[in-house]
């Protein structure tokens, strides 16, 4: 019969309210009766079993297993502090060192033990298993501190086959030659479309009809990006009111417990992701931003989007506009990396919004875990009250599936979404000459023969010919429609 072993055994052992982790370590093969899922399970031989207390387990657990903050962090809060100092002061191996660095960063409270003064300093994080930042060095512990974020907002994120395969396609090269092999007229033009595209599409995501002058402040905002070099709480703010209706801007972080859901038929709610109390936005917030500083260098600007973006709508800081201040951020992180080429946008909402299945499982991947082991309470008004303690999820989450997808979504706006933007307007410019050359009429007037063209199936309807266009004979017209049906 096969025993648990790391962190399975500190949330069973320890009482541990926390999502299940990414693997169940035993010792020994589970049989039939085991109840955790076959797929998750990874056995060891009995020399790998350890001392029955937490500490050995939590030395097992970072030695074979990933690192997931938030059951590290929950481990800690419930191991005996004195019980813990004793441990360290008898013995200050590799894996000791760093749950001693991992409880005054996460916990925030110095523990009884003296500072090391000889030894070689050990990284936190392997970097050739997790992206890292560059470290800090942390003297008592003689520790790399080399984590992306800071306490209030730390995620993680493997190096992953997938990954690094992705950084191997230098993805932003890839779009610097494509867009070079076009002419410049056709970029500048796709870059004017492509942005507003980008905006719609972010709008319709959240399912808003975006209205004139929402759909122009946020195309200012996606061009004003160097506008807000370093992002500091009022920059959130002052970019929230630039996208939202006024009449729901907000002058700080939300102050409401908010939360995900639907009404059916008898007035059950269901409810579908539940955001963090209201008392911790500010600190998480503090610590995101935080992070997008400790983040800037070495942190490949994808992997940085994606911690950050989809950091910042997990938190969901404000009461409207969290959805589309999420996909700005992917812009506006990705350009300041030199990622994006020079007044470029690669259409992310607009890909998001013709395949929302990818990624609404991206946003279920996280929600799932919040979900799992959250509980609430909804009253006759629809007012949610939470009745434990899941804030250390948001803080602490893994950001690799994020990622994953965010490099996805690139590749295929690259390899599929530009070219077709791109090769459409080189048609347009064609048909464009060629009307020209049959009929000298201004720019407005072709723009709006192909168009309503274009809606009839290459066909002038004869009520738009008749308010548009009543100058042009039935030669000119059979011969423009013959235009837009070929290049169309």
């Amino acid at each position: 019969m096969a025993t648990l072993i790391g962190y399975q055994w500190l949330i069973k052992n320890l009482d541990l309210d926390v999502p299940s982790p990414a693997q169940i370590s035993m010792i020994g093969e589970p049989d039939n009766s085991e109840s955790y899922p076959k797929d998750r399970i990874r056995t060891f031989r009995k020399e790998y079993q350890v001392s029955d207390d937490p500490i050995s387990h939590l030395c097992f657990a970072l030695k074979h297993e990933s690192i997931d903050l938030s059951i590290i962090d929950r481990t800690l809060r419930v191991i005996d502090r004195k019980t813990l100092e004793k441990r360290l002061n008898e013995s200050l191996g590799k894996y000791e060192r760093k749950i001693g660095f991992y409880y005054e960063f996460l916990i925030g409270n110095d523990l009884d033990v003296p500072k090391m003064t000889t030894g070689n300093y050990i990284d936190l994080l392997d970097p050739s298993e997790y992206f890292t930042a560059p470290p800090d060095k942390s003297q008592k512990w003689r520790v790399n501190n080399n984590l992306i974020g800071t306490p209030e907002f730390c995620p993680i994120v493997r190096k992953t086959p997938v990954l690094m395969e992705f950084i191997d396609k230098n993805l932003d090269k890839k779009v610097k030659d494509l867009l070079s092999s076009y002419p410049l007229s056709v970029i500048l033009r796709a870059n004017q479309y492509l942005y507003l595209k980008e905006t719609k599409s972010s709008f319709m995501i959240e399912r808003e009809e975006p209205k004139g002058d929402r759909i122009q402040r946020f195309v200012q905002l996606l061009h004003r990006r160097n506008a807000f070099p370093g992002m500091t709480k009022e920059d959130f703010i002052r970019i929230q009111n630039m996208i939202v209706d006024p009449r729901f801007s907000s002058k700080d972080y939300r102050t409401d417990q908010n939360y995900v859901g639907e009404r059916i038929g008898n007035g059950t709610e269901i409810v579908h992701y539940i955001s963090p109390s209201p008392d911790s936005v500010g600190g998480m917030m503090d610590g995101l931003i935080a992070t997008m500083t400790r983040t800037r260098q070495e942190v490949h600007p994808v992997i940085r989007a994606a911690c950050l973006s989809f950091g910042f709508v997990f938190i969901h800081p404000f009461d409207d506009g969290n959805g589309r201040i999420h996909r700005f951020l992917i812009h506006d992180i990705l350009a300041k990396g030199n990622f994006t080429p020079d007044d470029a946008i690669f259409p992310v909402s607009a890909h998001i919004l013709n395949n929302m299945d990818d990624y609404d499982r991206c946003l279920e991947s996280f929600s799932r875990k919040v979900m799992e082991i959250s509980r609430y309470e909804i009253d006759s008004e629809g007012i949610l009250t939470k009745k434990n303690d899941t804030d250390f999820i948001y803080k602490y989450f893994d950001a690799t599936a994020m990622s994953e997808y965010l490099f996805k979504v690139i590749e295929e706006t690259i390899n599929v979404d530009i070219p077709a933007e791109l090769d459409f307007l080189l048609r347009y410019e064609k048909a464009k000459k060629e009307i020209q050359a049959i009929v000298d009429m201004p720019d407005s007037k072709i723009d709006l023969f192909i168009d309503v063209c274009r809606q009839n199936n290459g066909v002038l309807s004869v009520v738009k010919r008749k308010k548009f266009f009543p100058m042009l004979s039935d030669e000119e017209v059979s011969s423009l429609e013959n235009v837009v049906s070929i290049t169309f």
